[in-house]
């Protein structure tokens, strides 16, 4: 089940949207803090910080394993999520920003094309939206798949890798196709792309050049921090200073 949650800002008409889209395994909380409570969790303390601001988190279902839930592949997934986003009018009120962990990177970047060639069809809402996209901050997004997923495809009879993990096999020719449809689709959507530099226990879960969407004059940046901990707070200033900028 696809949800967007209000979790942190202004009850009256925002100045800017951010929406955070967790990952693979991801929680539309867990993700995004350190520990129970607000004091960890940044989407909180970023409406704080920021006036005007109003802090969205989405929740969907991304288990690694079909063992531990279902899953949808990325392109049912990411139309999903754009009926939820075009079912908030405040979305389409002020700019917006996208802040993504891993998998969510790739749904953002396949929802803004669902949008787009709705808006090729003349619909007004998607249009709207795709107008409102100011920013999408990439953490850890591998654009063109990781290691990990294909080992746990090559153990498929074992691990009974769900429909997303598949989704982000090395070099999957769908993830390649929509790396090249984004690099080359005409927007003004500024990024910043942040990749890990730290290894969990099982190693760098995405590589330097995986977590690079080659977009023209984007240079990403290594961050102290492992693929789990790229997201959660203590790690996340460059995060935060460029949805201030």
């Amino acid at each position: 089940m696809t949800q967007l949650i209000k979790v942190a800002g202004w009850e009256g008409a925002a100045r800017l949207n951010v929406v955070f889209v967790h990952g693979l395994g991801g929680h539309p909380y867990d993700t995004w803090r350190r520990a129970r409570g607000a004091e960890t969790f940044w989407p909180d303390w970023l409406a704080r910080d920021i006036a005007g601001l109003s802090a969205w988190t989405l929740a969907y279902d991304a288990p690694p394993s079909n063992w531990l839930g279902t899953a949808m592949p990325i392109q049912d997934r990411a139309r999903n999520v754009l009926e939820s986003l075009l079912g908030v009018r405040k979305l389409r009120d002020a700019p917006l920003v996208f802040i993504c962990h891993s998998l969510g990177g790739l749904i953002v970047k396949q929802l803004l094309r669902a949008a787009d060639a709705r808006r090729a069809y003349g619909d007004a809402e998607a249009a709207d939206l795709i107008a409102c996209v100011k920013g999408i901050v990439f953490l850890a997004t591998p654009h063109t798949g990781s290691a990990h997923a294909t080992l746990l495809e090559t153990l498929r009879l074992i691990a009974w890798p769900s429909p997303s993990t598949l989704d982000l096999v090395k070099n999957d020719a769908n993830l390649r196709e929509l790396n090249v449809w984004y690099r080359n689709w005409p927007s003004s959507i500024q990024h910043k792309v942040f990749y890990e530099k730290r290894s969990t226990s099982v190693g760098v879960i995405v590589a330097d050049d995986s977590a690079d969407p080659g977009l023209l004059r984007v240079e990403p940046i290594g961050i102290d921090a492992d693929h789990i901990e790229i997201c959660k707070h203590g790690g996340q200033s460059a995060a935060k200073q460029a949805v201030q900028g």
